[in-house]
């Protein structure tokens, strides 16, 4: 499954795009200067933590990923409030970035994410690092256990899991483009005390096209999460200072039309 339901929710809001009716205003917000690129289309999201020009080293120094010459780009700005009823309100807007940007915001952040447009080969032909500000208010917070949602290491699609750990693939894998994702699979161990949660995701759109997305969180189990693996699900993980999985939050997205 495409990123989810990601898919899925793009193909009904261009429904209602057809009819006159604009949801995502706020992604409009300097949208020109992307120069036609969708900003949703990207195959993979990491977090990166060095760049030298050519290479990128991301999801603590798991995953390399090397960039074309004429690679593209960008910068995402994006604050998030989420309020005790799970409910969000984003701003976003986008502008120029290039890499010697990218490389100075990273030697003084440490790290930032990025999201990468990839060839049939699997190199960067594009590129969008992400500033981001995230407030989040919601009472199921309190399912987490003081978990902080947003401070991941990685995100990822989950090939296979049992006991002992998990195969990965980035996010944005899908199975009729495993090619292009072929050198960039991962595996990883478990800790001995690894947690596993769920975030849930869901976007309603009214008849007048107004648009609201509601964040729950609750506990999960490998038991649970391998009962779903043919679901396609999409993970956040984070790892401790060896490389292994201390937590892994589920994350799933549902789409209401009212």
């Amino acid at each position: 499954m495409k990123k989810n339901l990601r898919t899925m929710i793009y193909v009904m809001i261009a429904v209602l795009l057809a009819g006159g009716i604009y949801l995502w205003s706020e992604s409009r917000n300097h949208r020109d200067v992307l120069n036609g690129l969708d900003p949703e289309g990207y195959d993979v999201e990491a977090m990166c933590s060095s760049f030298d020009g050519r290479m990128l080293t991301c999801n603590a120094g798991n995953d390399t990923y090397l960039c074309l010459d004429d690679c593209r780009v960008y910068l995402r700005n994006y604050d998030v409030n989420i309020d005790e009823n799970g409910d969000e309100s984003v701003k976003v807007s986008y502008g120029a970035f290039s890499p010697e940007d990218l490389k100075k915001e990273l030697s003084e952040k440490g790290e930032m994410p990025v999201y990468l447009w990839l060839t049939k080969g699997g190199k960067v032909y594009a590129m969008m690092a992400g500033r981001q500000t995230y407030q989040n208010h919601s009472s199921s917070l309190s399912e987490l256990d003081e978990l902080v949602p947003g401070t991941h290491t990685a995100t990822c699609v989950i090939l296979s899991v049992d006991e002992k750990g998990m195969e990965t693939a980035p996010y944005g894998y899908t199975a009729e483009e495993k090619d292009k994702f072929a050198e960039l699979l991962s595996s990883y161990a478990f800790s001995k005390d690894v947690k596993f949660y769920r975030g849930t995701v869901t976007t309603t759109v009214e008849q007048d096209g107004a648009r609201k997305r509601n964040f729950r969180y609750e506990k999960d189990s490998l038991q649970a999460i391998s009962g779903r693996l043919g679901e396609g699900l999409t993970a956040h993980i984070w790892l401790n200072d060896v490389g292994a999985v201390t937590t892994v939050m589920i994350h799933e997205e549902k789409a209401i039309l009212k």
